[in-house]
């Protein structure tokens, strides 16, 4: 990935050492294109060296990742932040935050060392298929290239789940997922634009090709509310008290669960 001068960019970054070799950036090119590809690093300050050759002065850069908020948590004791349990109260399960560690802070800290206009915001790919895939199933998607305003979900729509494109128990079932993935991603109805094309799903392509194409297809989820921008009526920050935010997308039914009081 060589475009400079990315206003937006998405970062899926790998929780568990095993997988921290496992990172694809989504980023939104000076002609308003995505493009997408796996970053090669050997450690976090040369990820973040990539980073701030790539982003412009004023960039939002999205982790995929807890950035705030994860002080207080620890193995044996509090796993989750308030702003994860909002999240999983109003139908958006989440891993426990304690399991990666301060490495989205640091990551921040680096960053704006290096970029210090730059903002870093956490994002959550499943939480933003969620709402993607509520509308496609109810034959709403266009609604986030019009900006409609007004609800768009209800209870009925929000009970189905989308695609298990990282957990379906075989290869096939996982490939089958992320062509369904696949096709939401370059939906005439939401208009998003690649360059070069998005890559598909094939046959040929092993468990570890699966595992890293749905990082792709990650980023490039984390990377809408970004996209689409602090105006847009889907775009939200959904916080908690004692640290964390996320950028998502909701509508005003699934924002009102999102609000509800969490201890």
């Amino acid at each position: 990935m060589s475009e400079a001068g990315a206003a937006v960019l998405c970062l899926d970054l790998g929780w568990a050492p095993s997988t921290r070799s496992r990172t694809a950036a989504a980023l939104l090119t000076p002609a308003g294109r995505i493009r997408v590809a796996r970053v090669q690093s050997r450690d976090d300050r040369e990820l973040v060296d990539r980073l701030a050759g790539l982003l412009d002065p004023r960039a939002l850069l999205l982790l995929d990742l807890p950035v705030d908020g994860c002080g207080r948590l620890r193995p044996g004791g509090p796993a989750v932040r308030p702003v994860d349990r909002r999240l999983a109260r109003a139908g958006i399960p989440v891993l426990p935050p304690v399991n990666a560690g301060v490495r989205g802070r640091g990551l921040k800290r680096a960053i704006r060392a290096r970029v210090p206009e730059a903002t870093v915001q956490e994002t959550y790919p499943f939480a933003v298929l969620r709402v993607l895939w509520a509308l496609y199933l109810s034959r709403q998607l266009s609604a986030v290239r019009r900006r409609r305003t007004g609800p768009l979900l209800d209870e009925q729509v929000w009970r189905q789940w989308p695609p298990r494109y990282k957990r379906a128990p075989t290869v096939r079932a996982r490939r089958r997922a992320l062509g369904e993935i696949f096709r939401l991603l370059t939906h005439s109805d939401l208009g998003l634009a690649f360059d070069p094309p998005l890559p598909q799903p094939s046959p040929r392509q092993s468990a570890a090709d699966i595992a890293r194409l749905s990082d792709c297809y990650d980023a490039c989820l984390g990377l809408i509310p970004g996209l689409l921008g602090p105006g847009h009526p889907l775009v939200t920050t959904v916080s908690g008290p004692r640290g964390g935010s996320l950028l998502l997308l909701a509508d005003p039914w699934l924002r009102a669960r999102l609000q509800a009081r969490v201890l």
